[in-house]
């Protein structure tokens, strides 16, 4: 994830829609958090997000082509890691419903039971 931050810091947006595509990133990784960013299914979102952006900030017919043959070919994250490709045929990653409840939420939850736990157990 944080990569793919210093990505959307360092590349420039050339065109009208990857300026928006841009500060849409921007807006929505900064309110991720710390947990935010540890999520699978946040980190194809943000997959997701720069396909959209490079696409949007290809400016001619050979570049677009490039951007789309790097997306349905490229090595993705779980191949590098032996796993099977999880793309589509244009080179995107499943669009996943938000958590009803935020997974930082879930590990303060487990914590605080974690804790009681404890102070119970202590007491026995």
């Amino acid at each position: 994830m944080a990569a793919i931050d210093a990505y959307f810091i360092a590349t420039p947006a050339v065109t009208p829609s990857a300026v928006t595509l841009k500060d849409q990133w921007r807006s929505w990784y900064d309110q991720l958090g710390f947990f935010g960013t540890m999520s699978d299914d946040n980190y194809d979102n943000a997959r997701n997000r720069r396909n959209a952006f490079n696409l949007a900030n290809a400016t001619t017919p050979a570049q677009v082509a490039q951007v789309k043959e790097v997306m349905k070919t490229g090595v993705s994250t779980e191949q590098a890691a032996g796993a099977p490709d999880r793309r589509d045929s244009q080179g995107n990653l499943p669009d996943h419903p938000p958590d009803l409840i935020p997974l930082g939420y879930k590990i303060a939850g487990g914590v605080g039971l974690a804790l009681i736990l404890a102070i119970v157990i202590k007491k026995i």
